[in-house]
């Protein structure tokens, strides 16, 4: 049954994995973004490349499990 739990967790999960597809292709872009956007403190490009792995990786477990939930509910 689809409810309305389900579709913030489908677009959270779906969203998720976007934002962790992009921050491992291009984490200096993600980053920019984010400080343009969020206001966050900018880094040397070196620390931004060396956390994108476990970053982006992290992001994809993350929506994925949302979306787990979702067809598992559904």
């Amino acid at each position: 049954m689809v409810t309305v739990v389900t579709g913030v967790a489908a677009f959270v999960g779906v969203a998720t994995v976007l934002a962790g597809v992009a921050w491992l292709r291009d984490p200096e872009l993600v980053h920019r973004l984010q400080v343009m956007y969020l206001g966050s403190a900018p880094r040397d490009q070196s620390s931004v490349r060396r956390g994108a792995l476990s970053r982006g990786l992290a992001l994809v477990v993350l929506g994925s499990l949302c979306l787990l939930f979702v067809v598992l509910s559904v």
